[in-house]
């Protein structure tokens, strides 16, 4: 481009596609063919050949970090999937009330309400002990085999509750 434009060169998609079509194979041959030419020129020579400097793009990843609201809402969607693999019957399963505190901690923490937030994590913390405490309560009458698994998840969530 000899001057600046408004407008895309080209179809964003476009280069996505012809990386597409033409597969590894075809990008390999065209790096070849690009390096082939470089050196045919003599814009590059033997020496610089021999060392490969990397110029790599850091592109962002969707990476959630752990917040204790996020921790806590995990921890009860865990213990309700495997009181059902297990076959317990819970009383309450909080599933609209888990979600609601999630979302609010989320917002009271966005807008620096951070006594509201607290608030409602500790709720949270509240309805992960009440699911433990209704887990044990009905594997007390249960198998030891069964006791061994169901342990090591009611422990992740005990740590989740005692780190807050």
């Amino acid at each position: 481009m000899e001057y600046f434009e408004h407008r895309l060169p080209c179809e964003p998609t476009l280069l996505v596609k012809f990386r597409k079509s033409i597969g590894e194979d075809g990008i390999e041959r065209l790096l070849a063919h690009t390096i082939a030419a470089a050196q045919g020129m003599k814009l590059v020579s033997d020496k610089q050949m021999q060392t490969v400097v990397v110029d790599t793009t850091v592109q962002e990843k969707a990476i959630a970090h752990p917040t204790d609201n996020r921790l806590l809402e995990v921890a009860r969607q865990k213990l309700v999937d495997m009181s059902k693999d297990l076959n317990l019957s819970l009383k309450r399963t909080f599933v609209e009330e888990g979600k609601r505190l999630s979302h609010q901690a989320g917002r009271y923490a966005h807008a620096r309400q951070f006594n509201r937030m607290r608030k409602a994590i500790k709720r949270q913390g509240t309805i992960v002990n009440k699911l433990i405490a209704a887990i044990e309560r009905q594997i007390a009458q249960s198998a030891q085999d069964i006791e061994q698994f169901v342990q090591n998840n009611l422990d992740k969530a005990r740590r989740i509750i005692a780190q807050s």
